[in-house]
């Protein structure tokens, strides 16, 4: 019989992250390119696992909208049974900010 792990995430968020060429203070800094992923602790270990071929159940607290994205994102990545906790508060975002090595 195959393990299940369960993954509580208390805090999920989407990750947004932008590509930058360069960084420039006092001007306007323009993004090359734009990556939104699923993201919190316990969604990235449950991604983690689930890329190892584990039998993963993510659980977590989803609010308002963004709720609403994280949980398509989080199906969209591949883990389909989902343990949703709905509240009416916003899910956070993260924006992250990379100079543009190889980072897509």
């Amino acid at each position: 019989m195959k393990k299940i792990f369960y993954c509580a995430s208390l805090n999920p968020s989407i990750d947004i992250s932008f590509s930058l060429p360069k960084l420039v203070f006092d001007d306007i800094n323009r993004i090359e390119s734009k990556r939104i992923d699923p993201g919190g602790k316990g969604i990235n270990v449950a991604k983690f696992l689930y890329i190892l071929g584990e039998n993963v159940i993510p659980a977590g607290i989803f609010g308002g909208e963004n709720g609403k994205i994280l949980l398509s994102l989080i199906k969209k990545f591949g883990l389909k049974n989902i343990k949703n906790f709905s509240v009416e508060k916003e899910t956070r975002q993260i924006f992250n900010f990379f100079l543009a090595m190889a980072m897509f």
